[in-house]
């Protein structure tokens, strides 16, 4: 899913996320591309074994990331 060099992360989030396509996504995978120096997001809904991919954004620019997944997701991001 990515090339050499790039770093994967997936995190799972809980809350109501709205729907994209009648489904509620519960994990965006960042990852970050080494060559082109941004980042792709892939939204999916997990469940036990199985996973849907509902949205992919390519070529995000690091300031891009925390409206791309509120707007996504319609969840607040913020630190304690």
């Amino acid at each position: 899913m990515g090339n050499e060099g790039d770093t994967i992360v997936d995190i799972k989030f809980e809350g109501t996320a709205e729907e994209i396509e009648g489904v509620r996504s519960n994990v965006v995978r960042i990852i970050y591309c080494l060559g082109s120096d941004t980042y792709r997001m892939i939204f999916f809904r997990a469940v036990e074994n199985t996973a849907v991919v509902l949205k992919e954004y390519d070529d995000v620019y690091c300031d891009m990331l925390q409206s791309l997944f509120e707007d996504t997701t319609g969840l607040f991001l913020y630190f304690k």
